[in-house]
């Protein structure tokens, strides 16, 4: 009797501590975040932001109405708290890959995630063990804050790739001049790319090195054109749903694509097609646009304008060459101009800029900033410079690059000093040219600034009749016969002045052909490689037998901690129960 009366209070005990171990992982389990998955459709253009949680997201001082009406700074600048408020869970790296099957399927299917590049509908077998699929960094680590944490973690920015076309992609800068070494994807994901980078750029900023979206992108012209031509869809509306159910915030280029124009200082296309409804036709955008792709027609009196080659008007040399190398120079605080013949070239705004610098074979340049310090300056050309050539230093031991006007160019390593790229800007347009050096990067050395004009011009024919107008009506009743009496009164005043601003050169010379060596200094760790560093073995198994629970919350940890007490305690009592049974 006495035996069994122990027996049944170490059972007893055992059950206690049994249900105060389920009380704890009960009480520490997740509850704040929906389990609702991707509804959406690939394809489907979204025209509504009805049924979507953008109403209560964007209240008080963050409706649309406010938002738009602020400066292109303000805008950038109350976005940013909104989404950086509002994001209440920050994911971990591992969370990224334990939800992909909520918000990256397709139609509530959890069976199947899609992957942004080639819309592969990958299982949870493709995780491993072959890594057929990983995490794409969007915006690429090394042009961002090379980590996996916050800006790198976040679910608006990791998105499932399969793990070849990751590779092959590498940190190449998006783009559509592939063979300079810009990355294009397909059309479809365009504009997924595009509101991506805007979100990293807005919500984490400095806090990832996403300061520039330059860095990773081959103009902010390129960017917005891709917003346009591939609308958002149910399906990427979707995702940011679910997304906005687990951390909290949402991306508000996909509510709102044309607060990208406002932030920018940009005019919103009147044909956009956006969920917001600013102009909703209801209609697909066909991809790669006939207006964008077809040459205008031609107009016959616009070959006799310019026939002149171009021709360098002026070279801007910064000192003396072949003095001693290695010379930082002085500091140029103020502007400060340099001539040639007719031209001047004044520099304002500098920062980090010397003068009487030289670069390793002693040529004398201006150096723009100072080891990792970026550096800037601005000049303004003549209305007949076309295009400018800045000439800047390559370097054997390490890469740099500079961006102007908000381009970026890379400037590639030299097997000897004294190796110069020439970058042609034009300057048809945009009489203003800034130059900066990227954050990050090494200082640039510029050796000469080209200023590219037209050797010789040509009148058009049709002006000649307007060169003496007093002499028409004298000579009306001779010319009637032989002229046609319909072309003079309409070709003369209308030619002359239109013809200037259309002749621009060509925007080719823009492209800097040097920029695909530079992204792949650092190659993008592709994903595969770096799974397995911040994954624990936990994470890699759990994958194989679900996808949709959120991450570990500290359940985990309970649970096991409970399992350790019972085994304990009851070992204890049964040893106890022992010795009284041999005693």
């Amino acid at each position: 009797m006495k035996h069994t009366t122990q027996k049944l209070t170490a059972l007893a005990l055992a059950a206690l501590m049994l249900l105060s171990s389920l009380w704890i992982v009960v009480t520490a389990a997740p509850g704040d975040y929906s389990t609702e998955s991707n509804s959406g459709k690939r394809g489907e253009v979204c025209l509504s932001l009805d049924g979507t949680g953008a109403e209560s997201y964007y209240t008080g001082g963050y409706t649309f109405d406010n938002l738009a009406a602020k400066s292109p700074s303000g805008l950038k600048s109350s976005l940013h708290s909104l989404m950086t408020d509002t994001h209440k869970k920050i994911t971990s790296y591992a969370d990224c890959r334990d939800y992909v099957f909520r918000v990256d399927c397709e139609r509530n299917d959890t069976s199947h995630a899609t992957t942004l590049y080639t819309s592969y509908s990958m299982t949870k077998s493709d995780w491993s063990p072959a890594w057929a699929c990983n995490r794409e960094h969007v915006w690429p680590q090394s042009l961002g804050g090379n980590n996996t944490n916050g800006g790198g973690a976040d679910l608006h920015h990791i998105r499932p790739a399969e793990a070849g076309v990751n590779s092959s992609r590498g940190n190449k800068p998006y783009g559509e001049t592939t063979s300079r070494g810009y990355y294009e994807p397909a059309d479809n994901v365009k504009g997924d790319v595009a509101r991506i980078i805007l979100y990293v750029y807005v919500r984490w900023d400095s806090a990832w090195g996403a300061t520039d979206v330059t860095k990773v992108f081959e103009s902010v012209d390129i960017l917005l054109a891709w917003c346009e031509m591939d609308p958002v869809d149910t399906w990427e509306m979707g995702r940011n749903e679910v997304v906005e159910s687990i951390q909290g915030n949402r991306n508000t280029f996909i509510d709102y694509p044309e607060l990208a124009w406002l932030m920018f200082g940009r005019e919103v296309p009147e044909d956009m097609i956006t969920p917001s409804g600013s102009a909703m036709s209801g209609e697909m955008p066909t991809y790669a646009p006939e207006t964008e792709t077809d040459p205008p027609e031609p107009d016959e009196t616009e070959t006799d304008e310019i026939t002149g080659s171009p021709d360098t008007v002026a070279t801007f040399t910064f000192g003396d060459n072949g003095g001693a190398a290695h010379n930082d120079g002085t500091e140029i605080t103020d502007s400060k101009s340099f001539t040639d013949g007719d031209y001047t070239l004044t520099v304002v705004g500098p920062t980090k800029l010397y003068g009487n610098a030289r670069d390793a074979k002693g040529n004398s340049c201006l150096k723009l900033g100072s080891s990792k310090a970026t550096g800037s300056f601005s000049f303004t050309v003549p209305e007949d410079v076309d295009e400018v050539v800045i000439h800047a230093a390559q370097y054997k031991a390490n890469k740099s690059a500079v961006t102007v006007n908000g381009t970026r160019y890379g400037l590639e390593t030299a097997s000897n000093d004294g190796v110069y790229t020439p970058l042609v800007i034009d300057t048809s347009k945009a009489k203003t040219v800034t130059v900066a050096t990227v954050s990050g990067s090494s200082r640039c050395m510029i050796n000469t600034i080209d200023f590219i004009g037209h050797s010789s011009v040509t009148e058009p024919e049709t002006e000649a009749p307007t060169e003496d107008p007093t002499e028409a009506p004298t000579e009306a009743p001779t010319e009637v016969p032989t002229e046609a009496p319909t072309e003079a009164p309409t070709e003369t005043p209308t030619e002359a002045p239109t013809e200037t601003p259309t002749e621009a050169p060509t925007e080719a010379p823009t492209e800097a052909p040097t920029e695909a060596p530079t992204e792949t200094e650092s190659d993008r760790v592709t994903e595969a490689p770096t799974e397995t560093e911040p994954v624990s073995p936990a994470d890699t198994t759990a994958e194989a037998v679900t996808d949709t629970t959120p991450a570990d919350t500290g359940c985990g940890s309970a649970f096991a901690g409970g399992v350790v007490m019972i085994s304990t305690l009851c070992l204890s009592v049964f040893a106890c129960v022992r010795r009284k049974k041999e005693d």
